[in-house]
């Protein structure tokens, strides 16, 4: 009886556990505010076309980025668009979406999450939706 309380505690916090702790993302020796000053360094000397953002903590993209990560965005025309390109698109009155490129037509991309589950896609986002591309993240301590 003992052993089976144990097994059903251990798996009950295991399924509590927070993806980030499951595919924990790198880490840096620089603080979250720190890597935030440095890129608003970065997106200073090009203010027009460079941005930069924290983000959320919604595990879309571990374990590539998680809420320890900054990212450097840039601005960038369709054509300048890849397959495999992180990129940040706009939904109506919500949030924007930082998600990965799978596939390219010549109207739109096709957005998923690393981390989400591979049957639901995001789908295609029209190029004129999307607002910047990921050059760079940085990552923070956790």
């Amino acid at each position: 009886m003992k052993l089976v309380l144990s097994l059903v505690v251990l798996l009950f916090l295991a399924g509590c556990s927070k993806k980030e702790d499951q595919k924990p993302t790198p880490t840096s020796s620089m603080t979250h505010a720190e890597a935030m000053d440095a890129a608003r360094s970065w997106a200073f000397r090009k203010i027009e076309s460079r941005s930069y953002s924290a983000v959320a903590p919604t595990g879309s993209m571990l374990p590539v980025m998680g809420s320890n990560c900054v990212l450097l965005l840039e601005r960038c025309k369709p054509e300048d668009l890849q397959i495999g390109d992180i990129a940040i698109y706009g939904r109506d009155g919500q949030s924007s979406v930082v998600h990965r490129i799978r596939e390219l037509s010549p109207t739109a991309a096709f957005f998923t999450g690393d981390n989400n589950d591979p049957t639901k896609p995001d789908g295609w986002i029209a190029y004129g939706r999307i607002e910047w591309r990921v050059a760079g993240v940085l990552y923070g301590k956790r």
